[in-house]
């Protein structure tokens, strides 16, 4: 079990994808995290990318969907995942271009909820 698992919709663009990863990373501590990133099907090399960088990374589980679902569609997959493989108090669903600010995001998350 984790406290909060972070799922990342995932078209195409890269850097902002890894850009959202690296904050969760640099904002999220100590704090017990998993990140699912869900690729929506992308037409492009960005994958490939993304399995180079993060295959073996104990804090990502990358999911490549077959066919694009869409913006609602492709997160609800992520939150299913998180939910089923890693029974969260939290799951955060945030696009690729969104980049955490707070140091203590997850306390914060806590404390609010």
């Amino acid at each position: 079990m984790c406290e909060i698992v972070f799922v990342i919709l995932h078209y195409m663009t890269l850097d902002d994808t890894i850009e959202c990863v690296n904050s969760i990373r640099n904002k999220c501590g100590n704090e017990k995290y998993k990140i699912v990133i869900v690729d929506n099907a992308s037409p492009n090399a960005s994958i490939q990318a993304l399995k180079r960088l993060y295959s073996e990374a104990n804090d990502i589980e990358l999911v490549l969907l077959k066919e694009n679902l869409g913006f609602a569609r492709g997160n609800n997959e992520g939150i299913k995942i998180a939910r089923e493989k890693y029974s969260p108090d939290f799951v955060v669903v945030m696009n690729n271009d969104v980049v955490l600010l707070q140091e203590d995001t997850v306390k914060n998350i806590r404390e609010e909820y």
